[in-house]
């Protein structure tokens, strides 16, 4: 593969047997300037930088595992339990062994429950919920000190759903 070098050719190579690609030309960068300045200038008029960044993204989800872990919590003297990850989560999907109904939400762990509203949703008590809420930490408020749930985290939305155990 050759690239045509003349005034004219307008970025093109050439193959024997196959037809003319276009390839952009680099812009030209004044040696003497500083590294960053010469990296900043070829980042930004690289044409095909765009496409690759869009692929990343789907490379970077598929080496994340689709299940963080799976754990069961005792819950403590608050009826509370709370963790965090150091990736991600998409959905969280809980068994509650509580008689109580329990109250998850995607923040850390607070004084008390949070108020209705987003990032936060219901278990029925007895019951299983998958709950499509995002972030890093969760914590589950409503229980009584000593009962049990288990809790599994998964870095895509999962379907919704609830149950009560009998």
């Amino acid at each position: 593969m050759t690239r045509n070098s003349g005034p004219d050719d307008g970025g093109v190579i050439t193959r024997p047997g196959r037809r003319a690609l276009h390839m952009p030309r680099s812009p030209q960068v004044d040696p003497r300037a500083p590294a960053h300045e010469r990296n900043a200038v070829r980042v930004v008029t690289d044409p095909e930088l765009g496409r690759v960044i869009g692929d990343l993204s789907q490379v970077i989800k598929t080496m994340v595992p689709r299940v963080l872990g799976t754990r069961t919590y005792v819950l403590d003297a608050q009826g509370t339990a709370t963790d965090q990850y150091r990736v991600p989560y998409a959905c969280l999907s809980v068994i509650s062994e509580s008689a109580a109904k329990l109250t998850v939400a995607s923040s850390p762990l607070q004084g008390a429950a949070p108020g209705a509203g987003s990032g936060q949703g219901r278990v029925p008590a007895n019951g299983f919920a998958v709950l499509n809420l995002a972030g890093n930490a969760w914590a589950v408020y409503g229980g009584a000190a000593g009962e049990l749930i288990t809790v599994t985290a998964y870095t895509q939305p999962q379907p919704p759903a609830a149950a009560r155990l009998v």
